[in-house]
């Protein structure tokens, strides 16, 4: 009996092994390319994670307290007295756990003296340089999305080469969020991010290797919110700086880098 016992954990062992090893050489097999992809999910998830929190904290706030949508008070780091039941992150109020953009507004980083490629302490915001006279700031994490869901698409005058936020907002008034991956996905990162315009996505290329952008972007062509037509958008490939505006039809899936600017 002693013997088919240790014959037993023997076996066992072995397997304990083997399902080990195997799991070793799973994830040393895993790509950085599929990392970075797994990581940007991640952060897509945790966004819109954080807009539904704090829309159940607006409803909450509306709905159980009674107050009104100009009284809700979005304030992360609120020290004052006084009542705090239409506050969205203060436990008096909704009691919502600050997150996503918010958390930026409070991380009490000096956007405006960050060094070209540095990035705030706490967030994931690196300044990328001057664009049309505006501090451009990006994130680190590259998504895989479309641009339009359209097979044959119509032209929705986001023609800006320099205005990405204004482009940004005229794709995503033009039909459902569904219909725009790429720049929705840019605006659920909070209402100053936005898809870059083509001369936007060149200062990200030029400045590509800086401080902390360095290793983050991947030799590939990036969606522009700048359109290329009816059925193309503009995009800049980031091995060549190359441009193009009639390459790729608004339904392929190619990366894509959000912004923001001061």
């Amino acid at each position: 009996m002693n013997n088919f016992g240790g014959a037993l954990f023997l076996i066992l062992l072995v397997v304990f092994l083997f399902g080990a090893l195997s799991y070793a050489i799973t994830q040393s097999g895993r790509s950085s390319g599929n990392i970075d992809k797994e990581q940007a999910m991640l952060d897509q998830a945790l966004s819109e994670q954080c807009d539904a929190a704090v829309e159940y904290g607006e409803n909450k706030l509306i709905l159980v307290n009674g107050c009104l949508s100009s009284e809700i008070d979005f304030t992360v780091e609120d020290t004052t007295s006084g009542d705090k039941s239409c506050h969205i992150f203060h436990e008096g109020g909704a009691d919502v756990t600050p997150c996503g953009a918010y958390l930026l507004a409070s991380s009490g980083c000096d956007l405006g003296a960050l060094a070209l490629g540095e990035k705030c302490a706490d967030v994931d915001v690196v300044y990328a340089g001057m664009s049309g006279g505006n501090r451009i700031y990006t994130n680190l994490s590259t998504l895989d999305l479309i641009w339009s869901s359209f097979a044959a698409s119509t032209s929705v005058g986001a023609n800006s080469t320099s205005n990405g936020r204004a482009n940004t907002d005229t794709i995503l008034g033009a039909g459902p969020d569904a219909d725009y991956p790429a720049a929705q996905a840019c605006r659920d990162l909070g209402a100053d991010w936005y898809l870059p315009s083509d001369n936007e996505l060149e200062l990200l290329f030029d400045n590509q290797g800086v401080g902390a952008l360095s290793g983050t972007f991947v030799l590939n062509p990036y969606w522009s919110s700048t359109e290329g037509g009816a059925t193309h958008g503009s995009t800049r490939h980031f091995s060549t700086g190359d441009t193009t505006t009639a390459t790729f039809l608004k339904y392929s899936s190619l990366k894509v880098r959000c912004v923001m600017k001061e």
